[in-house]
């Protein structure tokens, strides 16, 4: 059972990243996460496996499913104030790694 105002710990794919937050699902076969629009996380990531973790406290902000599957995708956007003090820095990561991957893309 979940109880109220206890951390719990999820893991899931990155589907989509930008400036303002991101997207993610959960792995084929895993249970969907319970997470509503306006629940909080505080998300731990790598863009890539060089790359020092980013965590990054962000909000739901919409659940969709994809397709016509069971798989359940998740916006979030990141949260602006004190408790993301590094946010900047991590945008500016972020915008870089978007437009490498933009470029690879194009080749």
């Amino acid at each position: 059972a979940i109880v109220e105002d206890t951390p719990e710990e999820y893991r899931g794919e990155l589907v989509d990243i930008s400036g303002g937050g991101f997207s993610m699902r959960t792995k084929m076969g895993d249970k969907i996460l319970p997470l509503e629009k306006g629940d909080v996380i505080n998300a731990q990531f790598k863009l890539k496996p060089d790359v020092p973790e980013m965590e990054i406290w962000s909000t739901v902000r919409n659940k969709r499913k994809y397709k016509d599957s069971d798989l359940i995708i998740f916006g979030f956007q990141f949260q602006e104030g004190q408790q993301n003090r590094l946010l900047k820095h991590y945008r500016n990561q972020i915008m870089r790694y978007v437009v490498e991957r933009q470029r690879e893309m194009l080749k």
